[in-house]
């Protein structure tokens, strides 16, 4: 009666403990199963929404998780085959069955650890230093746009525009350290990915993108310090236009006031002796001012700076002298006035 008890107790412990195991197993497996079904729907959505480099992220750290789980599913599985009673036909049976399960779970982890090591390098490749760069590209141009929009309201476009190229020359160096990044991480992958791989043609376009970016600032630069320059020349073409009319006024006053003097002396002490006042006339006003030969080097000087031209330089200069004479005025004041 006794030993009875004893081998149904036997029998529904060894049962128990057999489901047990088995339920362990299936848990386990199923754990996998879930993980990795989890990792690659996050995986999808970030892609989708064009975050690749969270999209590696996931992939990697998934695998990570789904690697340590199949190791779980292979510990269990030798767990249970080293408790087999071999010294049966059923328990060596059941020790085969286990083995097999071991081999497939081997097979198994063997391929997910190269999975998880290529996602590892993707991920360390995507995750050097691009991100950050991208960041500061955009708050840059974002921080260029607010002020160039404010100076713009008010009413300094020259400054706007001067603002909005230096913000272009810090977008074009950083775009231009960015696309250096980008084009080793592209080689990098073609190393470690192959040459088909989805990652290649994606990095490969993210290249190509940034080189356009490039081109555009440095064509929206070139622009805008070519319509500074005109919008500059203009106004200081306007500037002279308006002070030479205002000379030319003068001037032509001054040429009749000119005419009666010399009519004066003329018809007063002939045509001889009024070239002579004239003369000392001349003479008296340049006595009266800096030395002449300085005068005329400091003048030139300016001239040669604003007309950018020798021969122009040489024609404001000579312009200069004969106002001084026709007005009476010294050089260096009708020099302030042109």
């Amino acid at each position: 009666m006794a030993d009875s008890k004893v081998t149904g107790e036997m029998g529904t412990k060894v049962t128990l403990d057999g489901t047990q195991a088995i339920d362990t197993l299936k848990t386990l497996k199923t754990a996998v199963s879930e993980a990795t079904s989890s990792w690659k729907a996050h995986e999808a959505v970030l892609k989708s929404s064009g975050d690749t480099l969270s999209a590696a992220k996931t992939k990697y750290e998934g695998l990570s998780s789904v690697v340590e789980k199949q190791r779980s599913v292979l510990d269990r599985l030798k767990s249970e085959q080293a408790k087999v009673n071999t010294e049966t036909n059923e328990g060596q049976q059941k020790y085969s069955s286990y083995q097999k399960q071991i081999d497939n779970a081997t097979t198994k982890l063997v391929s997910l650890t190269n999975q998880q090591t290529k996602a590892k390098n993707s991920f360390e490749l995507q995750n050097s230093g691009i991100l950050k760069l991208n960041d500061s590209i955009k708050q840059s141009v974002s921080v260029t746009n607010s002020y160039v929009e404010k100076l713009k309201a008010e009413g300094n476009e020259t400054e706007a525009a001067k603002a909005k190229i230096s913000g272009l020359r810090e977008q074009q160096s950083k775009l231009s350290t960015l696309y250096s990044k980008q084009k080793e991480e592209l080689d990098k992958l073609k190393t470690a990915e192959g040459d088909n791989s989805e990652a290649i043609s994606k990095q490969t376009i993210r290249v190509n993108e940034t080189a356009t970016k490039m081109a555009h600032a440095t064509s929206e630069a070139k622009d805008l310090r070519e319509q500074l320059d005109k919008n500059s020349s203009n106004s200081f073409l306007k500037s002279t236009i308006s002070k030479l009319d205002s000379m030319n006024e003068k001037t032509d006053k001054a040429d009749h006031l000119f005419a009666k003097i010399v009519g004066a002396h003329l018809v007063a002490s002939g045509i001889t002796n009024a070239f002579q006042s004239i003369t000392n006339h001349i003479s008296a006003a340049i006595d009266a001012g800096m030395d002449y030969d300085k005068e005329q080097q400091k003048m030139q000087a300016v001239w040669l700076t604003l007309t950018g031209s020798s021969g122009s330089a040489t024609a404001m200069v000579n312009t200069i002298n004969e106002l001084s004479v026709k007005t009476g005025q010294a050089t260096d004041t009708v020099n302030e006035l042109e």
